[in-house]
């Protein structure tokens, strides 16, 4: 059976992605794991660059404030890996990837659900004051302009946020 247009080019991405990725790994010349100890390339790395410390540091504290704790690279190992995904075990870097696309994935479901519980609260709000908006009152009058804060709020709320990041080679 012929493939469709979609499937060739489902499959052509996937050879582009695979061929942009073996190309990357041919310029890795130390295991990710060492690159991100705080005596290791990493650090030195970002003390070249200007940076005072590594953004591996200011990552674990910003992640512990809020109770996430990780596990150190401290081999280039992946334990996590799942060879069922048909993908290359590519150690500790193939890990930070997959843990790059989980925060993507996780924080994206976390905004979505502080975004609908935000409008959830709004319309409780908008139904709640329109019980008391009718009539000619100082009461309707304030909870009119309430009603129109809320909505001009609810309008914000209805804009999308983009969060750029670096490129790695997906």
């Amino acid at each position: 059976m012929a493939k469709s247009v979609a499937e060739r080019a489902r499959e052509h991405r996937a050879r582009m992605k695979q061929a942009t990725l073996a190309e990357l790994d041919s310029y890795m010349r130390e295991p990710f794991s060492s690159f991100v100890k705080q005596d290791g390339a990493f650090a030195d790395y970002f003390a070249k660059a200007g940076h005072a410390q590594g953004s591996w540091s200011i990552m674990l504290e910003s992640l512990g404030s809020v109770g996430i704790h990780l596990d150190n690279f401290e081999d280039d190992s992946d334990p996590h890996f799942d060879p069922e995904t048909g993908e290359e075990d590519r150690g500790s870097l193939g890990r930070a990837e997959r843990m790059l696309g989980a925060f993507i994935d996780a924080a994206t479901e976390l905004s979505l659900m502080i975004h609908t519980y935000k409008l959830w609260s709004i319309d409780a709000r908008v139904t709640e004051l329109i019980k008391n908006a009718h009539g000619d009152t100082p009461k309707a009058e304030a909870a009119r302009v309430e009603i129109l804060a809320l909505s001009e709020l609810k309008s914000r709320l209805s804009k999308d946020t983009r969060v750029s990041i670096k490129s790695i080679g997906h």
